[in-house]
Formats: structure tokens, C-alpha cells, sequence
């Protein structure tokens, strides 16, 4: 927007964004980052971009204004890195969030039908995606087809939101979202 005369320009408040994978290996260019936040009634998402080529850790500063504020990476290979929610407020002098880049979980997955018979060949699409107050931005999806028997696995599974749509012949599609709180209780026995 345009500023108007005696108007004071909007504050921008440093943040300083530490990308790095939990075992130390490089990063790359294959990296890609994105933001989410909610200021008044109104939120909005920017992607971040992509490295040119970082090494073992990535940093960089960014600017925003007093704001509710999500920050994500995304690697293939690797679980997406999700924020909490970081509360930039007027006046503060900056802040430094750390995103760390893990192989995440498994789990795996039985798709059934309400008589709980295997649906066999369904299609299974996921996205991820982050969440500040209701905003939403996605990122990250993949399309997976089950086995005979109705089975698939999920990979890398980590701290973001997931969007899954299940549909097969024959069948309504389904949707829903689904949070795994804590990836780690999940293991490849889990159905």
C-alpha cells in the first residue's frame, strides 16, 4: 500500500530462521520454506523459497510485522519442520526460530470400508499443510495407491497438519485432517 502523509511505516519485526537436519547431512537446493501468519481478521501465506545450496544448516533473516506466526521446511526424504505458533508483538526487537529436518515416522495404513472389509487398489492423497488461527496453506502432497489386501504406508510423517483423500471405484471419496501429536508412537506394526 501507500503511506499517507504523517503516517508512520508499518513496523517490521527480524526474524531469524535456523534450518538444519537432525543427523547433519546437507541440505541442498531441494529445500523448500514457507509462512503463515494471521494479523487482525486476515491471514496470509508467502513461500519462503528455496536455497540455492546449503550446507548442513541454513539460516536466514526475515521481516514481518506484529503478526501470529508459523514457519515451515520442507526436504524430500524427510518429515516436514513446522513452527509453533511464535506471537510477534509491536516493539519487539527480534526472534529466532529453529526448524530441525528429522526422517519422521511411518505409519502404516488399512483402508476399509464401513463393514470393515479392505478396499483393495484405493488411492490415498496427502497433503501437509501449516494452521495459524484457522488459515491454512498446504504443501508437500503425494498420491499413494494400496495394496491388494488395502494397505499402505505413510512416510516421513512429522509436525504438520495433513489433509488425506481416500477414493477407490465404487466408493464415495472421503476427506479428512488428520494431526499426528506426537510421530513417534507410530511404528511400522501400527495399523
Amino acid at each position: 500500500g501507500t503511506l499517507t502523509e504523517g503516517a508512520a511505516p508499518a513496523e517490521k519485526i527480524p526474524v531469524h530462521l535456523i534450518v538444519r537436519t537432525d543427523d547433519g547431512s546437507e541440505i541442498g537446493s531441494r529445500m523448500n520454506m514457507m509462512a503463515m501468519s494471521h494479523a487482525g481478521n486476515s491471514s496470509s501465506s508467502s513461500a519462503l523459497g528455496a536455497p540455492k545450496d546449503a550446507g548442513a544448516e541454513y539460516r536466514k533473516t526475515l521481516e514481518f510485522s506484529p503478526c501470529e506466526l508459523r514457519l515451515a521446511a520442507y526436504l524430500p526424504g524427510r518429515a516436514a519442520a513446522v513452527s509453533p505458533v511464535v506471537t510477534l508483538l509491536p516493539g519487539d526487537s527480534e526472534k529466532t526460530v529453529e526448524l530441525v529436518l528429522t526422517r519422521g515416522a511411518n505409519v502404516d495404513v488399512l483402508i476399509q470400508d464401513e463393514s470393515g472389509k479392505p478396499i483393495p487398489q484405493a488411492w490415498l492423497q496427502r497433503s501437509e499443510s501449516i494452521t495459524v488461527r484457522g488459515g491454512s496453506s498446504s504443501f508437500g502432497s503425494q498420491e499413494q495407491q494400496a495394496d491388494p489386501q488395502g494397505r499402505l504406508r505413510l512416510e516421513h510423517i512429522g509436525q504438520a497438519d495433513h489433509s488425506l483423500a481416500v477414493q477407490a471405484p465404487g466408493y464415495q471419496r472421503v476427506q479428512m485432517k488428520q494431526h499426528f501429536r506426537d510421530p513417534a508412537e507410530f511404528t511400522a506394526e501400527s495399523p
